[in-house]
C-alpha cells in the first residue's frame, strides 16, 4: 500500500479509495491509514462507510481516519464496550448528514489493490524521555513497531513484542511509535504503564510519516547497526518471526 506514498495525490487518493473495496481487511486497513495522514476530504463518505465493516479494528481506523480529517472527536476505545463504540458511529453518521455539504466532492470505490512495502531514510527519533535515536548506524540493531492504541491488530501484537524485548534486549533496541493517538503522550504513558510495555516510545508525527513511508499500522521493521532496513513486515507478527529474522541477521554479521 506504500506504493500510493510515491503516486501524485491525484492518483494516490483514488488508489486509496479503491483499496477500501478489497476483500482483504490488512488493505482495508492500510488505505484507511494513508487517508488519515492525507486529510483527505473527498474520502469521508467512503470511510464512514467503513463503519459499518464487520471487523472491530477496521471501524476504530474508520474512526481515527474522520477524526484527523474532520477534526471531529467522536470515538471509542477498542476496550470500551459496543454500546460505547456503536453511540460513536452513530454520532458520525448523525454528524455527516448535516456536514455533508461542507464536503461535495467525494469519491467511490471502484477496484481492489495489493499492499506494498519500502525502504526507510536516515531519521532520528525522540522517545517520551527525550532520548534521541540515530537509525543511521545504531550502536545495536533496532526493532521499530509502528502502532496505535486505538488499533486492535496492534494491541494482538503487543504480547510478542514484550517477550522480544525481555529477552532480547540487551542485543537489540526495541521502540514503539505511536501515531494518531488521541490522548496524547499521558494517555500513551498510561497505557503503556497499564500493559507492562517496558521499551521506549515515540509519538507519530507527519515527518516520521513522510520519512519512513509509513501510513498504516501495525508495521514493524528491523534495521541492523550499518542503518540499512533488513526486514519489514505488515500486519501483526508473531514472536518466532521476529526471532527469525534476528538469528538470520546476527548469522549475516559473523
Amino acid at each position: 500500500m506504500e506504493v500510493a506514498s510515491q503516486l501524485p495525490r491525484t492518483v494516490a487518493v483514488p488508489f486509496l479509495v479503491d483499496a477500501l473495496a478489497d476483500q482483504d481487511t490488512a488493505v482495508r486497513q492500510a488505505a484507511l491509514n494513508q487517508l488519515r495522514i492525507l486529510k483527505e476530504k473527498r474520502a469521508v463518505q467512503a470511510i464512514l462507510a467503513q463503519l459499518d465493516d464487520t471487523d472491530i479494528s477496521t471501524q476504530q481506523m474508520a474512526m481515527a481516519a474522520l477524526r484527523s480529517i474532520t477534526g471531529q472527536q467522536f470515538y471509542a476505545r477498542l476496550t470500551d464496550p459496543d454500546t460505547k463504540r456503536w453511540e460513536a458511529i452513530h454520532q458520525w453518521k448523525a454528524w455527516y448528514q448535516t456536514a455533508r455539504l461542507h464536503y461535495p466532492e467525494q469519491l467511490t470505490p471502484t477496484a481492489q489493490h495489493p499492499v506494498q512495502a519500502i525502504d526507510a531514510p536516515n531519521l532520528h527519533l525522540r522517545t517520551l524521555e527525550g532520548q534521541q535515536i540515530a537509525l543511521r548506524c545504531p550502536p545495536k540493531p533496532i526493532l521499530i513497531n509502528f502502532w496505535g492504541t486505538w488499533c486492535g491488530a496492534c494491541q494482538q501484537k503487543l504480547p510478542y513484542l514484550i517477550a522480544f524485548h525481555h529477552r532480547y534486549g540487551n542485543a537489540v533496541m526495541v521502540i514503539g511509535v505511536a501515531f494518531d493517538e488521541p490522548e496524547g503522550e499521558e494517555g500513551l504513558r498510561a497505557f503503556c504503564a497499564q500493559r507492562g510495555i517496558h521499551y521506549p516510545q515515540v509519538m507519530g508525527t507527519a515527518s516520521v510519516t513522510e520519512a519512513l513511508g509509513v501510513h498504516s499500522v501495525p508495521q514493524t521493521v528491523l534495521i541492523d547497526t550499518r542503518g540499512k532496513i533488513r526486514f519489514w513486515w505488515e500486519g501483526a507478527r508473531d514472536l518466532a518471526t521476529m526471532e527469525r529474522a534476528l538469528r538470520l541477521l546476527t548469522e549475516q554479521r559473523r
